[in-house]
């Protein structure tokens, strides 16, 4: 059964996109395989994916100024978690060394406060 819009899924677990090499929805377009007609997929597609979601997944994105941004690593966790869903397998979430990393910096993010 499909999600509400209002219900889908957030990315979990949250990552710096900017530490990770941000990339405007336009640039990442050229990220992605183009389609079996050929066609490249258009910036719209990027937005709705950020927005909307497919089947409650949604695809990590930040605002930069002016400009929404995705990465390559958040393209790539969104199209796993879309197979994964797919294929009836758990929603990948992070790695050992991803949670590691992540306490590191909320640890030192404490110590300064």
């Amino acid at each position: 059964m499909r999600k509400k819009l209002d219900q889908a899924v957030s990315p979990i677990p949250h990552h710096d996109l900017f530490v990770e090499g941000a990339v405007p929805f336009r640039e990442a377009t050229k990220l992605i395989p183009k389609r079996r007609d050929g066609r490249a997929t258009h910036v719209a597609t990027i937005f709705r994916w950020a927005s909307v979601g497919i089947r409650g997944i949604k695809l990590e994105s930040i605002q930069l100024a002016g400009t929404k941004c995705t990465s390559k690593p958040a393209l790539s966790r969104f199209f796993q978690r879309l197979t994964a869903q797919e294929t009836g397998q758990p929603i990948p979430g992070r790695t050992d060394s991803q949670r590691d990393a992540a306490i590191a910096r909320a640890e030192a993010e404490l110590s300064h406060i």
